[in-house]
């Protein structure tokens, strides 16, 4: 979902911020001849100490399983469920301090909120809550 043939991007560093957007509404959106943007592409802000290739697997591994938590089984369930979904990892930022890197992506999700976001909750609700 993320590392690129050739070497190219960011899949092998750690600590970092990402959006993980479904290529399924990308592929609908360019049929209809319609730019993907936030409002039209389900997309999933997340934040990992581990790399991108290594969280990529890891969100992998639970749609497979079918998890009930896993963002993209809950969206294929929903928005695509006569077809097998892929999503695309983009590293957006990486990070020094891990304090840093969780309160970057609750400010992600909570300025998200209202277009076509896969997170569960409200970042900072979410965050107190632990």
């Amino acid at each position: 979902m993320i590392c690129k043939p050739g070497g190219a991007g960011d899949c092998r560093r750690r600590n970092i911020l990402y959006l993980n957007t479904c290529d399924n509404c990308r592929a609908a959106n360019a049929a209809a001849g319609v730019e993907s943007t936030a409002a039209n592409t389900a997309g999933y802000w997340g934040e990992s100490f581990h790399s991108g290739a290594e969280r990529s697997a890891e969100h992998l591994q639970d749609c497979r399983h079918k998890k009930e938590e896993s963002h993209m089984w809950r969206h294929q369930q929903q928005a695509h469920p006569e077809k097998n979904v892929t999503f695309t990892i983009k590293v957006v930022k990486r990070f020094l301090s891990s304090f840093e890197r969780e309160v970057s992506e609750s400010i992600y999700i909570e300025v998200n909120q209202n277009i076509q976001i896969l997170n569960k909750k409200s970042g900072f609700i979410s965050r107190c809550q632990h």
